[in-house]
């Protein structure tokens, strides 16, 4: 017989707010961003790491510290970022 965990009392895993929720979706624009531009990311930035805000590539940087000091001195304090691999993945198994 399998034992299911019990939950904790007065816990939620929904968001206390709309802000989370809108993070969310916002996070889902820029992933399908990349998807979508991912031929003309991965030769011009393979081993980079790239900061993305909506639909626009702010900054692209050898190195994470540095990537972060050019968003900031943009204007950009919170991005999605992420690294672009040296090879595109073909096959992800989870």
């Amino acid at each position: 017989m399998a034992v299911r965990p019990r939950a904790k009392q007065g816990r939620s895993n929904a968001p206390a707010n709309g802000v989370q929720t809108a993070a969310a979706e916002v996070h889902d624009r820029e992933l399908a961003w990349i998807s979508e531009h991912q031929e003309e990311l991965f030769p011009a930035h393979a081993g980079e790491w790239i900061a993305v805000e909506g639909e626009t590539l702010i900054a692209t940087a050898s190195d994470l510290p540095t990537l972060m000091r050019i968003a900031r001195d943009r204007g950009h304090p919170h991005l999605f970022v992420t690294h672009i691999p040296l090879e595109p993945i073909q096959n992800l198994y989870v």
